[in-house]
């Protein structure tokens, strides 16, 4: 896709500089991809509801099911913690130590591991918001650029 004969850039990072005296570790973030979204899918599929059937032999899907609930559940968390872990990808020579990759049950590690690493919460939470942002998430800064592309508009029409 273009804008005016332009690629659309999908390389955009964002960059969060946590100082610690005279070191600073820069976390970069970037946008998932389609490749990551499919990765996804295969190491961690979405839960599908059971069917029953209605009498008169009609199928229905039980969306109410305990166990389907559950598993939407893990599911949803399980995305997000696939967001904070490929879209920390770009962070140059960045290791997790108990972080693995196509284990889903490992995912959920990264926020103790920024925390024994000596992170503060204040600090985790702006990693988590680059990763946030760099996935189009940030709704503020949607608003404000529309803001902005809307007052360019008014001005050019003056």
């Amino acid at each position: 896709m273009k804008f005016n004969g332009v690629a659309v850039d999908a390389t955009y990072v964002e960059t969060v500089v946590v100082p610690r005296g005279a070191a600073q570790y820069v976390f970069k973030a970037r946008p998932l991809s389609e490749a990551d979204e499919t990765f996804f899918e295969e190491v961690c599929p979405r839960p599908v509801p059971p069917e029953f059937t209605m009498p008169g032999g009609g199928k229905e899907t039980d969306t109410t099911n305990a166990k389907y609930v559950e598993s939407r559940r893990v599911w949803s968390e399980r995305r997000s913690e696939f967001l904070f872990m490929r879209s920390l990808s770009a962070t140059e020579d960045l290791e997790w130590d108990t972080v693995i990759e196509d284990d889903p049950t490992t995912w959920g590690n990264i926020e103790n591991e920024l925390l024994a690493s000596g992170f503060l919460n204040p600090e985790i939470i702006l990693i988590f918001n680059a990763a946030i942002a760099a996935n189009g998430l940030d709704t503020s800064k949607i608003e404000k650029a529309t803001k902005s592309f809307l007052a360019t508009q008014a001005q050019e029409q003056d």
